[in-house]
């Protein structure tokens, strides 16, 4: 048992010691070979390597028929098993969080395990380039087609790269072999079309179209297949439990009809759900000739869409949403007049989208005028209290009024033309007698015009000087016929 236990530890070790190194074998004829060297002689080399994935084998190779052997460091293997290389260039739209778990799980401990080889310093700055994009990231930009865009365009293209995002994780699913992932991908394509959160109207549109067409298209050909192989299976099925006897043909039975009950149920909840794209069963022919006519169905509506209009469309009004981000109302609602215009020669029902983006047009121009009419607002009121001090503090009103209180003889107030400008001044005119104290009269509320251009301020301000010189006047005349009672 020792022996045993020594011998599996022995294999163990050299399984993990071949593991860490592998080598290389360049025939004459342009083959290679890779595995590990387990000998050599004069004449011969002898490698063992995979005969398959999972089938290995050892052979002996002439030397006469070999050119060049190359043998890998281990962490020259580990670089390329691991495919540390192919992180860079990063893939489009990564998260920071995305960016670090690459850098923790993956490169870190290559950089730990083999430092000080030139591996390692690859892999370091692979980590250098991946915290500089994380950067970017945490800053707000991201990476689209390749392409890094800064926060403003982030924001202009929010619509956009959200559709952007569900056509990639369409394109992801649909790449597995798996039909059933087909079916996943066609119910991730009809969120992308729903008429409510959708993102039909996006320019990845017309480009997403091609790309499901051919989904269906694998999809139908293995849906076809089952159709085809329905009947056979059904009559090898019932030939097995022919010759089957109890206890097992009871087991055989049960587990079939659990099998049956179990995809039935989860296909009648997803059917009263209202998901589209139902996953038949070989079994059951109902369920894969619906399946087939839901396909067939949606694949011609995809067929009929003239994807060249429908591609200008979408531009058209991807650009509606880049103005509504720029608060541009005038050229969003004139790009969107342009798409309406557009849109009559796709069948896809793209009224929603155009009274909810005729909606933000309205309340962004209704949002505009408010902020002028609030502008508008304050600066009347900031010329109003600019214009009626300033003339207050005239010289000409300050020296009359420093006479009056003073009890001497003023010069005569002067006098303006209502026709001059405003802050013209008259020629003086000193009066022999005082003349009669006119009646104040009260100082009509200016009108506030908005649009005339006359300035508010100064209008204000005029009716202001007015009213003060007449009450200088009128203080005089009281101290000049005070002055006479007492002569």
């Amino acid at each position: 048992m020792l022996l045993r236990r020594l011998s599996l530890a022995t294999l163990a070790l050299l399984s993990a010691t071949s593991a860490l190194r592998a080598d290389i074998i360049v025939f004459k004829n342009g083959d290679r070979k890779e595995g590990t060297i387990l000998n050599e002689s004069a004449t011969s080399v002898r490698l063992r390597y995979q005969l398959t994935p999972k089938i290995p084998d050892e052979k002996d190779f002439p030397r006469a028929d070999i050119v060049e052997i190359i043998r890998q460091r281990p962490s020259e293997l580990a670089l390329k098993n691991q495919k540390l290389a192919e992180l860079v260039p990063t893939k489009d739209m990564m998260g920071a969080d995305e960016y670090e778990r690459l850098i923790q799980d993956r490169l870190r401990p290559f950089t730990n395990q083999y430092a000080g080889t030139p591996e390692a310093t690859q892999v370091e700055q692979i980590i250098k380039d991946l915290q500089a994009e994380k950067e970017k990231i945490v800053s707000g930009q991201l990476k689209v087609d390749g392409k890094w865009l800064s926060p403003e365009e982030v924001k202009r293209d929010d619509y956009n790269i959200r559709a952007y995002r569900l056509r990639n994780e369409i394109k992801i699913t649909a790449a597995s072999p798996k039909w059933e992932d087909w079916i996943s991908a066609l119910r991730v394509y009809d969120r992308f079309i729903d008429p409510t959160n959708g993102f039909f109207a996006s320019t990845h549109y017309p480009t997403l179209i091609p790309e499901v067409l051919e989904i269906m298209k694998n999809y139908e050909a293995v849906l076809l297949k089952m159709i085809r192989e329905q009947p056979v299976i059904l009559k090898a099925q019932t030939d097995s439990l022919g010759r089957l006897v109890e206890p097992d043909l009871t087991r055989t039975k049960n587990a079939l009809k659990q099998a049956t009950d179990t995809w039935k149920a989860q296909y009648d909840a997803e059917k009263r759900s209202r998901i589209r794209w139902l996953i038949p069963y070989k079994f059951d022919m109902a369920s894969m000739t619906e399946a087939h006519k839901a396909l067939i169905t949606e694949r011609a509506k995809l067929q009929a869409i003239d994807i060249e209009a429908l591609a200008k469309q979408n531009e058209l009004l991807v650009a509606v949403f880049r103005y509504l981000a720029d608060e541009n109302a005038v050229e969003s609602e004139a790009a969107l007049d342009s798409a309406v215009k557009a849109a009559g020669s796709n069948n896809r029902d793209y009224s929603k989208i155009f009274a909810d983006l005729r909606g933000q047009v309205v309340t962004l121009k209704n949002e505009i005028q408010r902020k002028k009419n609030a502008q508008r607002a304050f600066n009347a009121s900031t010329a109003a209290v600019g214009g009626g001090t300033a003339p207050i503090k005239d010289d000409r009103v300050a020296k009359a009024l420093a006479e009056a209180e003073a009890g001497t003889k003023p010069a005569a107030p002067e006098t303006t033309d209502p026709s001059a400008p405003i802050g013209a001044t008259a020629a003086p005119k000193t009066p022999t007698t005082p003349p009669p104290a006119p009646k104040p009269t009260p100082s009509p509320s200016p009108v506030v015009e908005e649009e005339s251009g006359f300035p508010v301020g100064i209008a204000i301000g005029g009716g202001a000087l007015l009213a003060v010189l007449i009450t200088v006047m009128m203080l005089q005349k009281k101290k000049t016929k005070a002055a006479a009672d007492e002569e």
